[in-house]
């Protein structure tokens, strides 16, 4: 296929790949309340010693904070050094769930800080992927801490459906508990 185009040429490269490329206006993933659900996750996180580690992190390292209308895990992405959060585009607040997205997106920034950073995707698949589970039951066992700080909170009845909600129950109350991370990785990967 032949790219170059002259006046007289009418394919150009976005008749080629259809008329979704660069000259259409860009489709905003931002989620339409987005400030107001920052606001109030920030504000329940407060409620805790370890989710306030935890905004201090954020906010010491400067870390935008993105929630994106999806669904789906969040994260922390360490190139563009960006919290992300995905929320449906119907959602207009804060609910558990995403309180602990929220909980586990602060905490996968505060790992890249801490030494536990993200793997790089072409190291041997099974050390990768071991990376990625201890950083992921990392960020579970955060998120049940979280809660259990706030167990006098009027939210944490809720808070605690969605650890159910999620598949975390076993992991939460391993946590209350005092296992160690051993057995806590153990009751994650049983999951």
């Amino acid at each position: 296929m032949n790219i170059e185009t002259d006046s007289n040429d009418t394919k150009t490269l976005n008749d080629a790949f259809g008329s979704k490329g660069t000259k259409m206006n860009s489709i905003s993933f931002s989620h339409p309340y987005a400030e107001s659900i920052i606001d109030r996750a920030k504000e329940l996180m407060s409620e805790s010693d370890a989710g306030r580690a935890l905004i201090r992190a954020q906010e010491l390292k400067k870390a935008p904070i993105h929630v994106l209308k999806g669904d789906g895990e969040s994260g922390y992405n360490p190139q563009s050094k960006v919290i992300y959060v995905p929320i449906s585009g119907k959602k207009d607040r804060l609910d558990a769930k995403t309180f602990i997205l929220f909980v586990k997106a602060f905490r996968a920034l505060e790992q890249e800080y801490m030494g536990l950073e993200t793997p790089d995707p072409s190291m041997d698949v099974i050390k990768y992927a071991g990376i990625l589970h201890a950083k992921n039951v990392d960020s579970i066992i955060y998120a049940c801490k979280v809660v259990c700080e706030m167990q006098s909170s009027k939210v944490f009845s809720n808070l605690l459906d969605a650890i159910e909600t999620f598949g975390y129950i076993e992991l939460y109350k391993g946590y209350e508990s005092k296992a160690t991370f051993d057995e806590l990785y153990d009751i994650y990967s049983k999951g």
